[in-house]
């Protein structure tokens, strides 16, 4: 796929501190901590996979009794880590999104959005509105970060995508969208949605 439309993976987790220990022993690189996602009850951990692409472990943020569940990225239902969603950029989120309303209404819809780094740094965004379920989303969503440093700055990669697979009931319909976003990614079908990436770690090659 082009690695230049691909802006992150999403791994949800039921806890981040277990999260960030679960993927620092299973590729032998500890995810460096992010922030929270303060209007979405979330907080997140990151690795740097390439050039403007990065790994997020996501889980529900226990210190923000302000969010209720239901909770986007499907962390509401995950009981064990699994990639749960997939982003890629938009430089114009409106157009992008007519093609995501063809395929799911629910997701045509865009909102702006947040999160306080360990810095302190605001990061701001505009993305199509994930949903908190299905747990597991074969439908990538978009996002732009206008003018904030994209997370993925500053990461030091020992990472690398060699392979992402993404499988769905609905292969035709999901295999037309990705061609109107001008994403060149190959769609499985699969009984159940599914999201598979192997990447070149320190540890090794391994699938997630």
């Amino acid at each position: 796929m082009s690695t230049l439309k691909l802006d992150h993976i999403v791994y949800a987790v039921p806890d981040l501190e277990e999260g960030i220990k679960h993927i620092h022993e299973k590729l032998g690189i500890k995810p460096v901590y992010g922030g929270k996602h303060l209007l979405e009850g979330t907080h997140n951990a990151l690795l740097k996979l390439a050039d403007g692409c990065y790994f997020e472990i996501i889980a529900p943020d226990p210190e923000n009794k302000s969010i209720r569940s239901p909770r986007w990225m499907g962390v509401d239902l995950v009981q064990s880590p699994c990639i749960s969603r997939w982003a890629v950029k938009s430089t114009n989120i409106k157009k992008d999104l007519g093609f995501l309303m063809k395929i799911s209404q629910s997701l045509g819809h865009s909102k702006e959005g947040q999160r306080l780094t360990s810095e302190e740094n605001l990061l701001k965004w505009e993305l199509s509105i994930p949903l908190p379920e299905p747990l597991v989303e074969s439908i990538p969503f978009l996002i732009d970060w206008k003018d904030s440093i994209h997370p993925s700055e500053g990461l030091e990669s020992y990472c690398k995508i060699k392979s992402l697979e993404i499988g769905t009931n609905r292969p035709e319909e999901l295999t037309r969208l990705l061609q109107s976003l001008e994403i060149e990614q190959q769609v499985q079908h699969t009984s159940e949605n599914k999201i598979q990436l192997t990447i070149s770690c320190p540890a090794g090659e391994v699938i997630l």
